[in-house]
């Protein structure tokens, strides 16, 4: 897992949604708690990748995407709100602290 994605996954809240921008695009993810096993910190998650090419699109335009589905994500739920925008969720059942995703 990539560092931002990480930091964010394992320091907020349950219930939390932000997003996070890496190398593979910008990411909307909601924390659905966490979990030790095996002595081993894991992450139940879900997210939402919005990948970006080269283009007409400016980081304003995609700002305002990405605060749009957050907001979507904050006001129904994680599922609608992806739905409603056309948008493919990504769901983790445990991630390990600072394991691949």
């Amino acid at each position: 897992m990539v560092p931002a994605f990480n930091d964010y996954v394992f320091e907020n809240a349950t219930g939390s949604i932000g997003v996070v921008e890496t190398q593979f695009g910008y990411h909307v993810i909601k924390s659905d708690g966490k979990v030790v096993e095996e002595g081993v910190e894991r992450a139940k998650l879900a997210h939402i990748l919005i990948k970006v090419s080269v283009g007409t699109e400016t980081i304003d335009s995609l700002r305002a995407i990405l605060d749009d589905v957050k907001l979507a994500a904050e006001d129904k739920s994680f599922d609608e709100a992806a739905k409603a925008l056309g948008l493919k969720i990504d769901t983790v059942n445990a991630v390990a602290k600072g394991g691949a995703l």
